[in-house]
C-alpha cells in the first residue's frame, strides 16, 4: 500500500488509465510468490498424528516435522518476507514521500512569497 500511495503521490502514474492494473498485477504475483513458499513448506513438512489421551475419539494434534537443515532456510525467508523486506519498502517510501510533500511545500510557499512581494 505505501509503495502504491508513493507512486500515486510522487509519479505520473496518478494521470494513467491503466495506473491500478500496471500496480496491481506486480504487486499480486509478488504477494503470491512470497506466500506459495511457505505455504509449500508447511504442507510437505507438517503431519497429522493422533493424540495419546484416553477419551472416545482421539484429538488430533499437526507437527512441524521439517528437517533441521531446511529449518534455518525456512526461518530466514519468512523473516525476510514477510517482516523485513516490507519493513524497508514502506520506510523507503514513506520517507521518500514525506521528501516530496517537504519540497512541494517549500516551492509553494516560495511562490506565495514572491508574489506578495
Amino acid at each position: 500500500m505505501s509503495l502504491q500511495r508513493y507512486l500515486v503521490v510522487c509519479t505520473r502514474w496518478r494521470y494513467t488509465a491503466s495506473a491500478t492494473l500496471t500496480t496491481f498485477i506486480p504487486i499480486t504475483i509478488g504477494i503470491i510468490a512470497c506466500v506459495i513458499v511457505p505455504v509449500a513448506w508447511e504442507i510437505m513438512y507438517t503431519e497429522v498424528v493422533p493424540y495419546p489421551i484416553n477419551i472416545t475419539e482421539p484429538p488430533v494434534v499437526c507437527l512441524n516435522v521439517m528437517p533441521t537443515e531446511i529449518s534455518p532456510y525456512f526461518i530466514n525467508y519468512t523473516f525476510m518476507c514477510g517482516f523485513a523486506v516490507p519493513l524497508c519498502v514502506m520506510a523507503i517510501c514513506y520517507f521518500m514521500l514525506v521528501r516530496h510533500v517537504r519540497q512541494r511545500f517549500h516551492e509553494r510557499k516560495g511562490k506565495i512569497e514572491r508574489n506578495n512581494l
